[in-house]
C-alpha cells in the first residue's frame, strides 16, 4: 500500500527557475577542450574502499558548506604523495590515524604528502569548508535554488565531467569506487537531509538542529554521491522487498502521487529485462534542475512529476541508470553510450510493459527519425557511438543513437537472448566499470553469439544501415506464381570508407496489396544473405519465393526489426482533418476534397543513402522517398490510380546547413523538381508533369508539391536543368541501331535473363518502360509506335544512353 508521511510542515516559498534534464542542458555549455581528462590511473595506485561524508548544510543560505570526508583507503602501490580533488573548497586539515598529515593544495587538486608503502590500509580524515560552486554550464555542481539545496554529479562543461569533487574531497574519476558507509547530513530543524541509501537515524544536536544518517553497502563513485536538502514531505510504500520513497515539498505531493503512479511497473519491467535491483532503495528528490542519476536517490526536476506523465520517460530514463552507468560504469567518458544509451533504452522500453508494444515500436521509430534528422548537427558531424570527444560526450549520438542502436542489438539477438545475455553481463561486472570492448566481450560470452560484425556496424563505425527488398517488375508481375523477380538494396548512409557486414541488419518483408489489403510477413535472414550482384554492389537482383499474393508491393522491416536508413509514416484519408506534416519523414499531406473509394492505409518512406550512390548532379543520391497504398477494393483498381492527396516534400540543396540535396547545383532554386520511378535500381527519376515548386528565395531550399499517379512509386529530389546532360560515360552497354525507327537492340554483359529499361524524353518525361529478354547478350526493344522526332534517354542499371529517332 502506498502511504503518505508528512516528515515537516516548514513551507518557505521559492521562485522556480527554468527547468532541464540531464541531457538538454548540454547544448548550453562552453567550449570545451576536446581531450578528456582521464584520471584513473590514480585508481591503481591507490583504493578509496569506504567513505563516512558528513556535510553541513546550516549555511548553504550563504552559499557555504562545511564538511568532513572521512576515507579508509588502501595502498596497491607504493607512494609519496596522493592527489584529491576539491574544487572551491579550503582543507583544514588532514588527521590520520597516527595524527596530521602534511598536505599542500593547488587549484582543484589537494596533495596529502606521505610515504606508504603497498598493501597498507589507511585511515585519513579530511576537514574543508567553503563556497559552493557550479560548473560553467551552471548546471554541474551545488544548488542553492531557493528551499531547494542539492547537488548534481556531472557537470557538462567540466573536464573531467565527473564532478564529485564539486561536493567532498575524492578521486572524480569513473572507476573509483567506494561504499558511501554514512552520509550525515546537518540541517536546520524545519529541513530534511537526503542521501543515497537507507536512512538508519535522525539525530538532535543539542541546539535542536538534525542530523540525518544514511548508510550504504554500495560502492559507488564520487559524482554519484547525493546531497539534497529542502522541507521535504516523504511519499512511500514497499515493492519487491525494496523501499521506494519520493521526497517534495507540500505543494508537490498531489503531483508525486501522480507522476510516479507507474513506477512500481517501471521498476518490474526492468527487473524482467535486466535483473535484480542494484541498490537499497529507490528513491527520487524533486529539485529545480536536473535530472541527475545519484545512486538511490535521483534528483529529478519537481516540473517532471506531474498528471499528465510528461517527465514520465526521464523518470524511467533515471531509474534505468541504477543498471547502467551505476551498476555498471563506463571506464571513460569516450564510452558514455554504455551510461546513456542504455539509460535512454530503458526509457522507451519501459513503454512495452506499461502501454504496449504498439507504443513501444512508435517511440523507438520517433527516437530513429530524431537522430537521422538532428544527430549531425546536434553533434558536430557524424560519430561512432565509441570514442566521442570532450564536448560530444553527452550528445545526441550518445543519448538517442545510443538508445537506437540498443534496440538493433534487443532485435538482433532476440528478446529472450538480449535479456539473460544482459542479466548475465550485469552480474558479472556489477559495481564494475567497463568498455564497449569489454562489454562486447562480455556479452559475446554471456549468449554465445559473436558480436563483432555488430560493434563494427553500430559502435565502433559512424553511418547507419538499412535494406529494402521492391518487386522488379510491379506493374506486370505473374501473381499466380509465388516466386517474384526482387531486389534487394543494401542501404546504408555517412558510413565513410567503411562498408557494412550485412549481418547486423534482419530482412523481414511485408506484402501490401492495393486491392487485397495486408499480404503478411516474410523473415528472410539478414541482408548478408542477399550479397549484391549489381555493378556498383549495391543490391542484390534474383527470383525468390515470397509466397501467394496479388497487387502488393513491398516494405523491409516495418516493425523496428532494425532502424537505421529509413523512417516511415501511416495515414488514412479520413483521418486527415486538414493539411499535415508526417512527423517521422516530414513529408506535407494536402487532402482532396474526395477520397475516390481509397479508404485504405497510405505509407510514406524516406530513405537516406548519402554517400552510398555516385552524384551525378541531376538526381539526388543521398535520398529518397516511397509512398505506397494498401487497400481493399471489388471492383480492383489499377496501379495508375491517382491518390487523394497533394504532397509536399522540401528540397535542401544548401551544404552550409546540412542540405540533402547539396549534391545538386540547386541555384536558381526554381530548378528543382519531384522525378518518379518504379524501380530503385535506376537510381534516377522522371520529372512529372504535375509538380509545383516553392523556392524560398535564392537560398536552395523550398518546397515542391505533386499529387501521386500510381499506387506505389518512388520519388527523388531532380535538378531539371541537367537533365539533358546526364547520359552515363559508361562502356557497359550498347544500343544499335542509332538513329533508330521501330526498336533498339541493347547489347550488355549482364548474366540475368531480362533487361528492365525506362526510355524518357530529353526533358525526362517518361515515355515507355518494360523489361526485354536478352538473348545472346542481346535484348531487343519495341519502341512505341508514333514515337516523335527528336532525341530521347534510355535508362537501364548500368546507366544511361541517348539516342535519336528520325
Amino acid at each position: 500500500m502506498r502511504t503518505i508521511l508528512l516528515i515537516l510542515s516548514f513551507v518557505i516559498s521559492s521562485k522556480l527557475q527554468a527547468q532541464f534534464n540531464c541531457q538538454s542542458t548540454k547544448n548550453l555549455t562552453s567550449p570545451q577542450s576536446s581531450a578528456p581528462i582521464n584520471y584513473n590511473s590514480r585508481s591503481d595506485t591507490a583504493d578509496l574502499q569506504k567513505l563516512k561524508l558528513t556535510i553541513d548544510s546550516r549555511d548553504f543560505g550563504n552559499g557555504q558548506l562545511s564538511g568532513v570526508a572521512k576515507y579508509q583507503l588502501y595502498s596497491k602501490l607504493a607512494f609519496n604523495n596522493l592527489r584529491f580533488d576539491l574544487l572551491g573548497f579550503t582543507v583544514d586539515s588532514v588527521i590520520s590515524s597516527n595524527g596530521s598529515l602534511n598536505f599542500t593544495q593547488h587549484g582543484e587538486h589537494v596533495i596529502i604528502n606521505e610515504s606508504v608503502s603497498a598493501g597498507q590500509t589507511m585511515y585519513w580524515d579530511l576537514y574543508y569548508h567553503g563556497a559552493t560552486t557550479k560548473d560553467a554550464s551552471g548546471w554541474g555542481g551545488v544548488h542553492l535554488d531557493g528551499a531547494y539545496q542539492y547537488n548534481l554529479g556531472v557537470g557538462f562543461a567540466a573536464n573531467p565531467h565527473v564532478y564529485g569533487r564539486s561536493v567532498f574531497p575524492c578521486f572524480d574519476n569513473f572507476v573509483e569506487k567506494s561504499i558511501l558507509e554514512e552520509m550525515n547530513i546537518i540541517t536546520s530543524p524545519n529541513k530534511v537531509g537526503v542521501s543515497n541509501g537507507i536512512l538508519s537515524e535522525i539525530d538532535t544536536l543539542g541546539n535542536g538542529d538534525l542530523m540525518w544518517k544514511w548508510e550504504g553497502q554500495k560502492p559507488i563513485p564520487s559524482y554519484l554521491v547525493s546531497i539534497a536538502v529542502s522541507d521535504y514531505f516523504k511519499q512511500s510504500w514497499t515493492h519487491d522487498g525494496k523501499s521506494f520513497e519520493i521526497y517534495g515539498r507540500a505543494q508537490d505531493t498531489s503531483n508525486m502521487t501522480a507522476g510516479f503512479v507507474h513506477l512500481t511497473e517501471i521498476y518490474d519491467a526492468f527487473i524482467k529485462e535486466f535483473g535484480p535491483y542494484p541498490f537499497e532503495k529507490v528513491g527520487y528528490a524533486l529539485t529545480i534542475t536536473g535530472a541527475m542519476e545519484h545512486a538511490g536517490m535521483v534528483h529529478l526536476p519537481r516540473n517532471l512529476a506531474n498528471a499528465n506523465l510528461a517527465g514520465e520517460d526521464i523518470i524511467a530514463h533515471e531509474l534505468a541508470h541504477m543498471w547502467f552507468g551505476n551498476g555498471i560504469t563506463t571506464r571513460t567518458a569516450e564510452d558514455m553510450w554504455i551510461n546513456e544509451g542504455f539509460a535512454e533504452f530503458g526509457s522507451h522500453l519501459y513503454e512495452e510493459s506499461v502501454y504496449g508494444r504498439y507504443k513501444y515500436i512508435k517511440t523507438v521509430q520517433n527516437n530513429q527519425s530524431l537522430v537521422l534528422k538532428q544527430a549531425y548537427a546536434n553533434d558536430g558531424g557524424h560519430l561512432a557511438l565509441s570514442g566521442v570527444n570532450q564536448d560530444q560526450t553527452y550528445g545526441t549520438h550518445t543519448y538517442q543513437k545510443g538508445a537506437m542502436v540498443v534496440h538493433n542489438l534487443r532485435e538482433f539477438l532476440g528478446d529472450s537472448l538480449f535479456s539473460s545475455g544482459i542479466k548475465q553481463l550485469l552480474a558479472s561486472n556489477l559495481y564494475g566499470n567497463i568498455s564497449a570492448e569489454g562489454f562486447k566481450t562480455s556479452l559475446s560470452a554471456a549468449t554465445g553469439r559473436n558480436l563483432d560484425d555488430f560493434w563494427n556496424d553500430w559502435i565502433y563505425n559512424t553511418g547507419y544501415h538499412g535494406a529494402w527488398m521492391e518487386l522488379n517488375y510491379p506493374v506486370n508481375a505473374n501473381w499466380s506464381a509465388t516466386t517474384k523477380s526482387i531486389n534487394l538494396h543494401h542501404l546504408s548512409a555517412h558510413t565513410g570508407t567503411y562498408k557494412g557486414s550485412g549481418k547486423s541488419v534482419p530482412v523481414s518483408i511485408y506484402k501490401h496489396s492495393f486491392n487485397h489489403g495486408y499480404q503478411g510477413k516474410l523473415s528472410l535472414g539478414t541482408s548478408s544473405n542477399f550479397q549484391a550482384n549489381n555493378l556498383d554492389s549495391t543490391y542484390y537482383t534474383n527470383s525468390i519465393d515470397l509466397g501467394a499474393g496479388q497487387d502488393y508491393w513491398l516494405s523491409t522491416n516495418d516493425s523496428a526489426e532494425s532502424l537505421g536508413t529509413s523512417v516511415y509514416d501511416t495515414f488514412t484519408w479520413s483521418s486527415l482533418t486538414g493539411t499535415r506534416t508526417l512527423a517521422k519523414t516530414g513529408v506535407k499531406i494536402t487532402p482532396k476534397s474526395t477520397n475516390s473509394g481509397l479508404d485504405g492505409t497510405f505509407y510514406v518512406w524516406h530513405h537516406r543513402t548519402a554517400g552510398l550512390y555516385e552524384p551525378n548532379g541531376t538526381t539526388s543520391r543521398d535520398h529518397f522517398y516511397f509512398i505506397g497504398y494498401e487497400g481493399n477494393h471489388s471492383p480492383p483498381i489499377s496501379y495508375e490510380s491517382e491518390l487523394p492527396f497533394e504532397v509536399t516534400i522540401p528540397f535542401n540543396t544548401n551544404p552550409n546547413n546540412g542540405g540533402l540535396d547539396s549534391d545538386l547545383n540547386g541555384l536558381p532554386a526554381s530548378n528543382m523538381t519531384i522525378g518518379e520511378s518504379p524501380t530503385i535500381k535506376w537510381k534516377n527519376g522522371v520529372p512529372i508533369g504535375n509538380a509545383s515548386t516553392q523556392a524560398l528565395g535564392n537560398t536552395g531550399v523550398g518546397n515542391i508539391s505533386f499529387t501521386p499517379k500510381h499506387v506505389s512509386r518512388y520519388y527523388w529530389i531532380m535538378n531539371t536543368s541537367n537533365i539533358g546532360n546526364i547520359e552515363s560515360s559508361t562502356n557497359e552497354y550498347t544500343i544499335f541501331p542509332n538513329p533508330a525507327s521501330q526498336e533498339l537492340q541493347v547489347r550488355t554483359n549482364l548474366t540475368g535473363d531480362f533487361l528492365s529499361y525506362e526510355i524518357t524524353d530529353t526533358r525526362g518525361r517518361h515515355v515507355a518502360e518494360g523489361k526485354s529478354t536478352i538473348v545472346n547478350k542481346i535484348s531487343t526493344v519495341l519502341l512505341p509506335e508514333q514515337l516523335d522526332k527528336g532525341n530521347y534517354l534510355f535508362h537501364c542499371e548500368l546507366g544511361v544512353k541517348r539516342f535519336s529517332i528520325l
